[in-house]
């Protein structure tokens, strides 16, 4: 598994929006603003509703097929039959904390999503499960309650599954990142970077996305932190 946080700055973004169609940067900030209202599952249910119902139809838009999962109303698409035997699962939470709009945490990261799986619609993977996780807030049950859904065998077919958690925030001002508590890494004061944290399943990976990183967004730095011996389970 591999979790990806990015924070891009301002000056970065400006140099990748020129390569980037203006149609595809619209695209992006339309799905923001479509589901940044508050949406704890608990406390906004109602809203929490509509935002699932507003990405399933945008998955669906695709040509996908979309199931809605579990006791949380995860939300599992496909360009095939949703059968939960994917090779690669690409995933991220829509629910927000109470009272929050969620616009970064995580609307942003169901913006990349989806993104995603609207320039894949014209190659249609069978083999790549998009996953919108719901009530993450609450200690991760809706991704919790999938994993314990599946059987041994589709946990094997597994080979990599891409979390996006926060991907839109960015500023080039000192101070403006930390590190986590517990995390054994370095890092600037400057939340100007992707951050990729990966464990003992996908530490192979981190060098080759390290590569595809510096050849399609060299201004934008990659910073990696490899985790061991299941220790990602204490951050």
């Amino acid at each position: 598994m591999a979790m990806f946080i990015v924070n891009s700055s301002t000056s970065k973004n400006e140099q990748l929006d020129s390569n980037v169609p203006d149609a595809d940067i619209n695209y992006l900030k339309h799905i923001v603003r479509s589901i940044a209202i508050p949406r704890h599952y608990l406390f906004e249910s109602e809203n929490n509703a509509i935002v699932k119902q507003w990405i399933k139809d945008e998955l669906e838009s695709f040509g996908m097929n979309v199931e809605v999962q579990g006791e949380y109303d995860n939300l599992v698409a496909s360009f095939g039959n949703v059968n939960n035997r994917f090779s690669v699962v690409v995933g991220a939470h829509y629910d927000s904390v109470p009272r929050s709009p969620g616009a970064d945490d995580n609307a942003s990261a169901i913006a990349g999503l989806l993104f995603l799986a609207k320039k894949l619609s014209a190659d249609k993977p069978q083999n790549i499960g998009f996953i919108a996780f719901n009530r993450e807030e609450d200690g991760l049950l809706g991704s919790i309650d999938y994993v314990n859904s599946l059987t041994d065998q589709q946990k094997q077919e597994t080979r990599c599954a891409h979390i996006l958690e926060m991907i839109g925030y960015a500023d080039d001002r000192p101070g403006t990142q930390s590190v986590p508590p517990g995390l054994p890494i370095k890092i600037d004061d400057v939340g100007n970077f992707i951050a990729v944290l990966a464990n003992k399943n996908s530490n192979q990976l981190v060098s080759n996305l390290i590569k595809i990183a510096e050849q399609h967004t060299p201004s934008l730095p990659v910073k990696c932190l490899k985790v061991f011996l299941g220790i990602e389970k204490l951050f």
